[in-house]
């Protein structure tokens, strides 16, 4: 391996992106990292109307990364743009909402050393508390069942797709191939209703060209989470979203359709009986299964919102 890239998109990021890069500026280069472009930082702009560019070019200038800019909303877009400029061989991913270990960057280089065969690394996910949550919010993302947290006590070994997260992971420049992000229906922010899962379908398709994909509990961020993020409503309408996008990527159909159409009642009530015993993470839990089923169901007979 001759060297890391960092890729880093933001729309609008500006309340958590100076966060991210503080961090990732704490973050210890890989050996060997430095010089012949063995690590490469990449921040892309995405038609961000607040200080996003403004916060991108200063750290740009103060830590030699590039500053790219991409017109056309759509995280797709703006990550398939950066994999052309970037000039590690191995790509890492990281949202503008997280804040790495500082042995992140090295956790997946001393991987793609010691793992030849694999080509996609998997990241963990830890929250980050801007405000003390609710206690069901609490115990839910600690468990790797919100906030795009990972489970704590899974170990390090293969994952399916799914398990990878979007804010967290890496792919050698070897494995892509001609694969790069969805610009169409799971292009999240391009327009429209939400969807999102580009990610989710960028490394399935990875994983059907025989990529093997492994995950890495020392490559750790935390995702900062704030008060807005807390609020149950909030966490239904991803969850909704999460199920859009999966009905997208794993497809199913009218079929599809009809079987997460008849979960929603089931999902629902148990997360009442839940709520009636004062298992408030359990009712949560449910309810955002349900969500997710309907997220589904709206998205697999074409309407795309509920």
């Amino acid at each position: 391996m001759t060297g890391c890239s960092i890729i880093i998109p933001s729309r609008n990021g500006a309340d958590t992106l100076g966060a991210a890069l503080a961090a990732l500026a704490q973050v210890e280069r890989p050996e060997g990292a430095g010089s012949n472009g063995a690590w490469d930082i990449v921040l892309i702009d995405n038609a961000s109307s607040d200080a996003t560019p403004d916060i991108m070019r200063r750290f740009a200038t103060a830590h030699g990364a590039q500053f790219l800019s991409e017109p056309r909303p759509g995280k797709s877009h703006a990550l398939n743009r950066a994999i052309e400029a970037a000039r590690g061989d191995l790509l890492i991913f990281m949202d503008d909402d997280v804040l790495p270990v500082p042995r992140w960057a090295r956790a997946y280089a001393e991987a793609a050393q010691s793992s030849p065969d694999v080509g996609v690394f998997a990241g963990a996910v830890r929250p980050h508390w801007i405000a003390p949550p609710p206690e069901w919010l609490e115990t839910l993302a600690q468990a790797g069942r919100a906030c795009g947290c990972t489970d704590p006590r899974r170990h390090a070994g293969p994952v399916d797709p799914v398990d990878v997260k979007g804010g967290n992971f890496a792919v050698r420049r070897s494995a892509l191939g001609d694969v790069r992000f969805d610009t169409g229906t799971t292009n999240f922010g391009a327009g429209g209703t939400p969807i999102g899962g580009e990610d989710s379908q960028f490394v399935g398709s990875l994983a059907e060209r025989g990529q093997a994909i492994h995950f890495l509990p020392q490559a750790i961020v935390a995702h900062i989470v704030t008060p807005n993020e807390m609020a149950l409503r909030h966490q239904l309408s991803r969850f909704v979203r999460i199920g859009r996008g999966a009905a997208v990527v794993d497809g199913g159909g009218l079929r599809g359709a009809a079987l997460a159409a008849a979960k929603v009642p089931v999902f629902g009530a148990r997360s009442a009986m839940r709520y009636a015993r004062a298992d408030r993470a359990g009712a949560a839990l449910a309810l955002a299964q349900a969500a997710m089923n309907l997220g589904r169901v709206s998205q697999s007979i074409g309407k795309g919102r509920v």
